[in-house]
């Protein structure tokens, strides 16, 4: 299974996320043009391992005791009662050891119960980073879709993507894969 990953569900969470939709209104270059991910903001992780493109709104990052996690709301009005299981999608990006195929194993086998891999399939991102994925439904209305990409001389992540719903085509969700560069790798599209 993959790491530990940051609730929402504390106080002041809420305050959070309307802050981070606020702030993300006017944040990120926005690119409209005829670049790959047009209408797309670009995210560049603090540290600067990572960066990927975004479409905000609906996205909002939101960064939790330094941990900063993707989430898409279910509606424009939030609540200091907001939970993870009720945003429509979120997303946490972590770094994992070894290459893209390797943790995927690794995350596979550890996961309870473990993971059915006969429907992974190989992943390549604009920037060069590679990998594999799986999408699969953990529980009813609990989708995920695990996203394994590296570079053979640099760091490897995980993609954690849940939803509502299935993802294993959505466009949306695609487009973030497509547009993810580990660092030392460029996002198509950026400037």
């Amino acid at each position: 299974m993959p790491l530990a990953r940051p609730r929402i569900a504390r106080p002041g969470a809420a305050l959070l996320l309307g802050a981070g939709l606020l702030a993300s209104a006017g944040c990120g270059d926005v690119d409209g043009g005829s670049e790959p991910f047009a209408g797309t903001s670009r995210f560049q992780d603090s540290t600067g391992a990572y960066e990927m493109r975004l479409l905000e709104p609906p996205w909002v990052p939101i960064t939790i005791n330094g941990v900063t996690f993707f989430a898409v709301p279910p509606t424009q009005v939030l609540s200091i009662n907001i939970k993870e299981t009720d945003l429509l999608y979120d997303l946490h990006v972590t770094g994992v050891g070894g290459d893209a195929e390797s943790a995927f194993a690794a995350a596979a086998a550890a996961a309870s119960p473990p993971w059915n891999t006969a429907g992974k399939r190989p992943v390549k991102a604009l920037s060069g980073a590679q990998g594999v994925e799986l999408a699969f439904q953990q529980a009813p209305k609990v989708f995920r879709r695990e996203v394994f990409l590296g570079t053979a001389s640099g760091p490897t992540f995980l993609m954690d993507f849940t939803s509502k719903n299935p993802m294993d085509d959505d466009k949306m969700i695609t487009a973030m894969i497509l547009s993810f560069a580990p660092r030392g790798t460029i996002v198509a599209g950026a400037r």
